[in-house]
């Protein structure tokens, strides 16, 4: 048996000899009860101090000395762990780590022999500095040149797995920014194509939406860079294809630089939200046909194709299965009121349905909500789905003008509706309620309000073809002549 004691006198630990086969694996053991690297500890014996592949094969007392590093930094050998980690001398790393020496100095020139192992793949070095108590998240340059990277951000940007690996298991940070632009470890493993660090990063609950300083993502990284199985792997991670608060969205990244693979992607992942990422797909379009690629653009043009021809009801853009979540929740709108307004309060005597006024024929009002679906959509499409059009926010001022007008023009003839969904539900719910001062026709109308929207939305679709930014592509011939180059 072998009994350790402090300077104190107390005594920390007994091992028995079957227990350890020499004075490194009783240091490794004491840094558990201590909390000190082995680095840091001497053990003597009789006053002569244990080299650490010495073989413990005598029970006796030992006396365990903690040492500290030097009050004032020695340069020198400082500077020589530094060269030690980066030409990967491990045994030169065990010297000066044991002298000790303070693994996470930097010199004058910002660098850490952590981040330098970790920058150059020295898996064995690293392992020691961490031993040595080294922290995993303490930025340093790797070659001198001033970038501050975590030695995690170093790793992945490099692809050494196996440091990662070790980093994560000493507790590094994924969440930690790294450089100038302030980006994930995450981030650069994305932009670099390291598939297996990108999965790990994510097992170990990266933060697959965190942005950098410029609000890119990784998987924007990922889009600009073509690496289309890293991009299914975030995807599969639940990664946001919007394009966050700055810049381009990664599906118009993917189609600036030609990545076929990575479109389609994309395109897959979101296909239920196409019909509300209009623009993204247009601006996708604009940027493959101006950089000649030209399957791209056809694979976009199709995209296009199926939310545009989708059936359009009230201002003409969302696609069919909005329209059926819209209508439901107008006929829920119309009994919710039906509750809380009685029939006798209910001054409209129809719950606000649609139908023509006296004095007004059917023709007149088809012809009005005709005029008012074309004068919104038409509104709708040049000032905030057209991807050239200047007006930016203030588009909604327009499309609220359009709306506005529409109303006044349209109240004295039929109560405005414009929009088929906002007629259906009241005018189901008024013909089942059973009011005695109600007024008939609602139901009998509601075509009139299905026909004249549709007419409108069909004509500003019609009118707005020749003017779309997706047939002068074609019209002028990019991407025809871009066809035909390749």
């Amino acid at each position: 048996m072998l009994h350790v004691w402090q300077a104190s006198g107390r005594e920390l630990a007994a091992v028995g000899l079957d227990e350890l086969y020499d004075v490194r694996a009783l240091k490794i053991r004491l840094q558990r009860l201590c909390g000190i690297p082995r680095f840091r500890q001497m053990l003597l014996c009789d006053g002569k101090s244990l080299e650490d592949d010495l073989r413990l094969d005598a029970p006796g007392d030992l006396q365990l000395v903690l040492l500290s590093f030097p009050s004032e930094v020695v340069f020198a050998s400082a500077q020589e762990l530094i060269a030690a980690a980066e030409s990967n001398l491990v045994s030169t790393v065990e010297v000066v780590l044991r002298r000790p020496q303070d693994p996470n100095w930097m010199n004058h020139t910002g660098q850490t022999a952590l981040v330098v192992a970790s920058d150059l793949g020295h898996t064995d070095v690293a392992g020691l500095l961490l031993e040595a108590g080294a922290d995993p998240d303490l930025r340093g340059s790797a070659e001198g040149d001033g970038e501050q990277l975590t030695p995690l951000c170093a790793a992945s940007t490099e692809g050494h797995m196996g440091i990662v690996r070790l980093l994560l298991d000493a507790g590094a940070d994924h969440r930690a920014l790294s450089g100038s632009r302030k980006r994930a470890a995450l981030y650069e493993a994305c932009w670099h194509g390291h598939m297996e660090i990108v999965r790990l990063l994510l097992g170990a609950g990266a933060d697959v939406n965190q942005e950098d300083a410029c609000c890119h993502t990784a998987l924007r990284a990922a889009a600009i860079r073509g690496h289309a199985r890293v991009v299914r792997l975030l995807l599969d991670a639940r990664a946001s294809a919007d394009s966050g608060g700055f810049g381009d969205s990664p599906l118009e990244h993917a189609a600036n630089e030609g990545h076929m693979e990575v479109v389609r992607l994309l395109l897959q992942a979101h296909e239920d939200k196409l019909g509300t990422r209009h623009l993204d797909v247009v601006r996708s379009l604009l940027k493959s046909a101006r950089r000649h690629h030209p399957d791209i653009a056809r694979l976009l043009v199709g995209a296009l194709d199926s939310v545009s021809l989708a059936p359009q009801v009230g201002i003409g853009l969302p696609a069919l299965a909005h329209t059926k979540n819209h209508t439901r929740l107008q006929v829920m709108g119309a009994v919710i009121l039906a509750i809380m307004i009685p029939c006798d309060k209910d001054l409209t005597t129809t719950l606000a349905s649609n139908m023509a006024a006296p004095g007004f024929s059917n023709s007149q009002v088809v012809f009005g909500e005709a005029m008012g679906t074309f004068m919104l959509c038409f509104t709708v499409w040049e000032t905030a789905v057209n991807p050239i059009a200047s007006c930016g926010k203030n588009a909604c001022i327009a499309i609220g003008a359009a709306v506005c007008i529409s109303v006044c023009l349209l109240l004295p003839v039929d109560g405005c509706s414009i929009n088929p969904t906002r007629s259906l539900g009241p005018a189901v719910v008024s013909a089942f309620r059973g009011c005695e001062n109600y007024t008939s026709g609602a139901m009998d109308a509601l075509w009139m309000m299905f026909l004249g929207p549709l007419l409108g939305g069909a004509a500003a679709a019609f009118v707005r073809y020749p003017l779309s930014p997706t047939q002068k592509i074609f019209r002028c011939g990019h991407v025809d002549g871009a066809a035909t180059a390749s």
